[in-house]
């Protein structure tokens, strides 16, 4: 992890335009699973250590939908994508065709899914795009999403 920490303007580049493969790719599979045009802002790229993501996120009294996923193969590692359970909801909600889903009942596995399926979109566009560029053989080991709070 040390050395990945270290990389330099032109690997973070080349990560930044490989995530923008990725987003492009992740752009037309949810516009098609949505029936509906689908604009994305540039993603931001980020090799940062474990502790660091909580901070990056806006700190653990902020509430997200997280995804994580594991992976490994030629190349190891994890991947996170947050999104406010607002946000997580109104993709939910123009899926399902359902204004009652949430993401915030606990209870609700439509909700849940259906957000998995959205961080599985968006995360494994861009591990196709990194494999695809990088000409490697990767495997997604672990998909799961939570709900993430500090309590009171």
């Amino acid at each position: 992890m040390r050395d990945l920490l270290k990389l330099d303007d032109l690997h973070l580049d080349l990560l930044k335009e490989i995530g923008n493969i990725g987003a492009g790719n992740a752009t037309t599979s949810l516009s098609n699973l949505l029936s509906i045009p689908i604009q994305m802002s540039v993603p931001t790229v980020n090799v940062i250590s474990f502790e660091e993501i909580i901070e990056l996120t806006g700190g653990p009294d902020e509430v997200k939908a997280t995804t994580f996923v594991e992976f490994e193969g030629e190349f190891t590692g994890n991947m996170f994508f947050f999104i406010s359970p607002e946000q997580a909801d109104q993709f939910i909600q123009t899926l399902t065709q359902d204004a009652k889903q949430s993401i915030l009942n606990e209870q609700n596995e439509l909700a849940f899914s259906a957000f998995l399926e959205l961080g599985n979109i968006l995360t494994g566009s861009y591990l196709r795009a990194l494999s695809d560029f990088c000409k490697l053989i990767c495997i997604l080991l672990c998909l799961r999403q939570q709900l993430t709070w500090q309590e009171p």
